[in-house]
């Protein structure tokens, strides 16, 4: 998509100092949403944030700002929770919200291609349930469709459903409507026919249609007017009825498939006239079904998040205990690893009721969780101290801290590789024993991740001074490698807050800030080497928009690094709030909390075109 190079740019990133982001879910075409952890509490949740082709329409952020206030004024178990809103120096503005464990409505269709008729009725029925205290707040959604409804995977093998993406709804009030005679906004295929003509006067009984359209997909397997695509659907709507759902499945009883017809019928006044009363001719109707098998939990591997159902993060694991004894502790190994990312970036590497998983060498059963968790809590992570004080050592444990002590001595002998390899090994060893903060291992993972993060930040240096042959090897784009780089190790630094107590936490957001000052730094240097360079005509006519446009290129990215470097530095200090003592730099001794303060504010007292 082609906002995706952007949104994994933000993998890592601390937005406004408060929500570290993890890992792209879905993306649209206006908007991304990540995987986050709250940093303030170690709360798991879901950052939607607007694309940057976007962020200069006011229109287009009001919407997006109004969806977000939607969804909190109705506060109940069936519309995902809203926790934030806020604007990132970089990033722009962004919504947070709970992170939902589960699938759309849209991907069990596509693995089931029908549902039973109880099922597809109680999922309808708390739709509308949901609705009924929507609409009493004066709000229609306008776009209801299955990829809009989630099936949310509770602890105890239960199922709420949650209603997604109020971006185009309306409120009943005049000053809340934010669209104009003529504007069609929603899906076709799930749309009302008043609401295809692009009426005004749309109300909860377009709701209503669209849930009967909900309904009819559900039982037919096949959407209303399937077949059709594109235009010829809007039209469709407009001018004549889907096909009977009684002609589609003529075996369904004959209650069910009037109350579809009645939701659906093409004038609104021959609808439900509220969802409370259509929910209770569908339990009327309900009574004459057979019993449906319980819902499945899921298969082992979802497809890719739906670019409207947002908030998930899939497969889902049962959440178990890993065990405690320290047979389950898995010993680090002597052989050379795969590269083998931190499980912050990683699909989570079970199904949905899979806990643990037999390893058949010696029989060795190990716990592997996932971080696709949202009852994360500050007492679940250890705030102050070293890892060494939760928890008394185990034998496996003891084994890695030898090994990180043999990694950090081959990295001060400089041997790079083979020290980088070492602490790649450590992370993935610790991966396997579904170790978490504020567990040693988990810790040990998090110092390993640090030195990762620390070697490559060393080998951050100025390219070599080049005589400019082509356009591109003047300005920002000749520093693009450089950059990208960069923001690996930034990444690598903000993974640590998957694995470590919040002491350590502290130190990578600090030691990423650091990276995004050198970076700055470097770009000014060569900043100004350009403009001499640019004194020459012959070079000034390689660039094209000439000096002036030279000027705009940098001034941008030395701004974004500049931006970075304070909102990482703001993150840190409000980590540090809730560690009791020094935040100690396991690899140069540093205390990361007072050198974050003082970096900020020597940062925001600096001029913007440098010291």
């Amino acid at each position: 998509m082609a906002g995706s190079g952007w949104a994994r740019m933000l993998e890592g990133r601390v937005l406004a100092g408060r929500y570290s982001i993890e890992r792209l879910i879905g993306e649209g075409g206006m908007g991304a949403v990540f995987s986050a952890t709250q940093l303030a509490v170690q709360r798991r949740v879901a950052v939607k944030i607007l694309l940057p082709t976007v962020t200069d329409d006011a229109s287009v952020v009001e919407r997006f700002h109004r969806e977000a206030t939607l969804v909190a004024q109705v506060a109940r178990a069936g519309v995902p929770q809203i926790i934030d809103f806020d604007r990132d120096p970089m990033a722009g503005p962004f919504v947070v919200m709970e992170l939902l464990a589960g699938e759309s409505l849209a991907d069990r269709l596509k693995r089931h291609d029908r549902l039973h008729p109880r099922e597809a009725a109680a999922i309808v029925a708390s739709m509308l349930e949901t609705l009924e205290v929507v609409h009493a707040k004066g709000i229609v959604h306008r776009d209801l469709k299955p990829a809009n409804v989630f099936l949310v995977r509770e602890a105890d093998g239960g199922r709420t459903v949650k209603i997604l993406d109020f971006g185009v709804a309306r409120v009943s009030a005049p000053s809340g409507d934010m669209t104009v005679q003529g504007a069609v906004l929603g899906t076709p295929r799930f749309m009302a026919p008043e609401q295809a003509a692009g009426e005004r006067s749309v109300d909860a009984r377009a709701d209503l249609y669209a849930v009967g359209a909900v309904l009819y997909v559900c039982l037919a397997g096949k959407p209303p007017y399937a077949g059709l695509t594109g235009e010829d659907v809007l039209a469709a709507v407009r001018e004549k009825p889907p096909v009977s759902l009684a002609e589609m499945c003529p075996e369904l009883p004959a209650g069910l498939t009037a109350l579809v017809d009645r939701a659906m019928a093409r004038a609104a006044d021959a609808r439900f006239p509220t969802a409370r009363e259509m929910r209770g001719a569908l339990d009327a109707a309900a009574r004459e079904l057979p019993e449906a098998p319980p819902p499945s939990a899921g298969p082992t591997s979802l497809p890719p998040a739906s670019a409207q159902a947002t908030v998930q993060e899939r497969p889902v694991p049962v959440e178990k205990s890993a065990p405690e004894r320290s047979d389950t502790v898995a010993k680090p190994s002597t052989r050379t690893p795969e590269p083998v990312a931190p499980r912050s970036t990683r699909a989570p590497l079970i199904a949905a009721g899979l806990a643990a998983l037999l390893l058949l060498a010696g029989g060795l059963i190990v716990a592997l969780r996932t971080s696709a968790h949202g009852d994360s809590s500050m007492a679940s992570r250890a705030p102050t101290g070293s890892a060494a004080t939760v928890a008394a050592d185990d034998p496996g444990t003891a084994a890695l801290r030898d090994e990180l002590a043999r990694a950090r001595a081959a990295s001060r002998a400089g041997e790079v590789e083979h020290a980088r390899t070492m602490f790649g090994q450590i992370i993935h060893d610790v991966e396997l024993t579904g170790a978490r903060a504020p567990s040693p291992a988990a810790h040990l993972a998090g110092e390993a991740t640090l030195f990762l993060g620390d070697l490559d930040e060393r080998a951050l240096v100025a390219p070599a001074p080049r005589e400019p042959k082509k356009h591109d090897d003047m300005g920002p784009e000749a520093m693009r490698e450089l950059q990208a780089r960069g923001m690996q190790v930034i990444i690598t630094y903000n993974k640590v807050s998957a694995w470590a107590a919040l002491d350590l936490v502290v130190c990578g957001e600090y030691r990423a800030a650091r990276v995004w000052e050198k970076l700055e730094a470097i770009g000014r240097a060569a900043e100004a080497r350009d403009l001499a360079l640019m004194k020459q005509p012959a070079v000034e006519a390689l660039y094209f928009g000439g000096l002036s446009q030279l000027r705009l290129g940098w001034s941008a990215t030395l701004s974004s690094d500049r931006a970075g470097a304070v909102a990482s530095y703001d993150a840190a200090i409000s980590t540090a709030r809730f560690v009791e003592g020094a935040s100690t730099d396991p690899v140069d001794g540093a205390d990361c909390r007072t050198m974050a303060l003082a970096r900020r504010d020597a940062l925001t007292a600096m001029p913007e075109g440098g010291p």
